[in-house]
């Protein structure tokens, strides 16, 4: 009898290791886009926004702000391949990278209404497919805010009317870069 628990055990441990959630920190991100690595790695396939473009002609402050964050050694980029704006086959609007000296920390896919009939069936189909991955979020925030943290990384989703985004962050790099803004 004994021997039977024991293997029971045994099972049990083995299909909970095999079958268990991932860590947000081992995984360091999503769709093969990762953490910490460089610029250079996404050099090719990304439009690093400069602030000259017309969108920011007319707005001084976030120009300005922007031309700050380039200074200080943060740049942000759109990704303008296709492999990458996947989540778990729901294709984002858009992907953008933002850099801290040369290292990418910040990774955010943006879901806009225009591409999607309901953002909210979106969103709750993606939230399931995170808590299934990292398990329960950390905080829900107004029902439409769902934070799932470790040590080293940060994923938020969050919805609203017009669009649901997905950011993963290297938290301590995040907190570097927002005493410098």
């Amino acid at each position: 009898m004994q021997k039977v628990i024991t293997i029971s055990l045994i099972l049990c441990l083995f299909h909970s290791l095999a079958y268990g959630q991932k860590s947000l920190d081992n995984v360091n991100g999503l769709n093969q886009v990762k953490l910490n690595q460089t610029l250079q790695d996404y050099q090719k396939s990304l439009y690093l926004i400069s602030g000259d473009e017309p969108v920011y002609k007319n707005n001084n402050s976030i120009r300005e702000s922007l031309k700050r964050n380039i200074k200080n050694g943060i740049r942000e980029g759109v990704y303008k391949e296709h492999s990458h704006l996947f989540i778990d086959g729901k294709k984002a609007s858009k992907l953008n990278m933002i850099f801290y000296k040369g290292e990418l920390y910040k990774i955010r896919w943006t879901f806009r209404k225009g591409d999607f009939k309901d953002l909210a069936s979106l969103a709750k189909f993606l939230n399931q497919h995170f808590t299934e991955q990292f398990g329960h979020p950390k905080e829900v925030l107004f029902g439409d805010t769902y934070i799932w943290e470790e040590d080293k990384n940060y994923l938020q989703a969050f919805l609203d009317q017009t669009e649901y985004q997905i950011e993963l962050r290297d938290k301590q790099i995040d907190r570097i870069v927002k005493n410098l803004q």
